[in-house]
């Protein structure tokens, strides 16, 4: 049984909202473009699981510049 415990309605949705696309997203995990559409077809566990990893490191950057006047 899968553990649905961190799930985002729609990854593809969320990353709009961090405004990056979804070739930077697959280039990002060191996967093809067409790697992930196909991660995205089988809505795979890991995606989740890396769009909230990438959602920390923009959001920890961000912090960071405000922090230090980058």
């Amino acid at each position: 049984m899968r553990d649905k415990s961190f799930r985002y309605k729609s990854i593809k949705e969320r990353l709009k909202e961090l405004e990056i696309t979804q070739q930077e997203f697959a280039e990002m995990l060191g996967i093809s473009f067409s790697g992930l559409q196909h991660r995205f077809r089988k809505d795979a566990d890991d995606l989740h699981l890396s769009l909230r990893g990438v959602e920390c490191v923009k959001g920890n950057a961000k912090r960071w510049r405000k922090k230090f006047g980058i």
